[in-house]
């Protein structure tokens, strides 16, 4: 089946995504983060892809360049998904957990636990564990009217369909913008125009005068959801000590 043409996300189109991110709901999903840094990679496991409001998910990241500890996470999906406040420049493609979130981190032969709760403020949750976008923040952002058809490409050797989304706050609702000096935020979003899951997305600057720059560039990895897939979100803590956690 041919790939829409480039325009508007059509209504075909959005039930093209939302019928391939039902279908890999279930997956496992490596999400490997990057900035203008590459010793700043950073690659998180996450199950299951597009969790439901009171489904359990597990995660495990690895940030060598900043920690050297490798992490793992649970959290109780809550009932709505919140995106991130936009940062600085007028976009994110990150979310907010706004849920206590467990993490483990193992460093060397040690090992221990605590608990991040979110805050609230006058109902709204203000502050909460960031994470990288799934299939919830995704197709919310579609449903929302935030991405553009871009047309077809080739990205990574698999072919693709661009979405982007250009001066734009990624949240429902947000109202084209840019920063007070005229910078301007293009988020890049490539899905498989075969199984219309994600490939890549990229945040790219445009300052007045200069070169677009990628200042980060996310790619996605959906693996079944097999006892050895699983096993990648869930911390083998045989033979380790357990320690105190310290003072957060």
């Amino acid at each position: 089946m041919p790939a829409p043409p480039p325009g508007a996300v059509t209504a075909d189109l959005k039930a093209k995504l939302t019928a391939a991110t039902d279908a890999a709901s279930g997956d496992v999903v490596l999400i490997a983060n990057s900035d203008s840094v590459p010793s700043d990679t950073t690659q998180t496991w996450v199950w299951p892809w597009y969790p439901s409001a009171g489904q359990q998910v597990l995660g495990q990241s690895n940030e060598p360049a900043l920690t050297g500890k490798d992490v793992w996470f649970s959290f109780t999906m809550p009932a709505q998904a919140t995106i991130s406040a936009p940062s600085p420049f007028g976009t994110d493609v990150s979310w907010r957990v706004c849920a206590p979130v467990t993490w483990t981190r193992v460093t060397g032969s040690t090992w221990y636990t605590f608990t991040q709760q979110p805050a609230f403020a006058k109902g709204r949750c203000v502050s909460g564990t960031t994470m990288p976008a799934n299939g919830s923040q995704i197709l919310s952002q579609v449903s929302a009217g935030d991405w553009h058809n871009a047309g077809q490409t080739q990205i990574n050797g698999q072919p693709a369909v661009e979405l982007t989304a250009a001066g734009q706050r990624i949240q429902p609702g947000s109202q084209p913008s840019a920063s007070a000096n005229g910078t301007l935020i293009t988020v890049q979003l490539w899905v498989n125009s075969q199984t219309y899951l994600p490939i890549e997305s990229d945040v790219v600057v445009t300052q007045p005068g200069h070169t677009p720059s990628r200042i980060t560039s996310t790619s996605y990895t959906f693996l079944p959801a097999t006892p050895a897939n699983i096993a990648k979100v869930r911390p083998d803590l045989s033979g380790l000590t357990q320690v105190a956690a310290p003072q957060q």
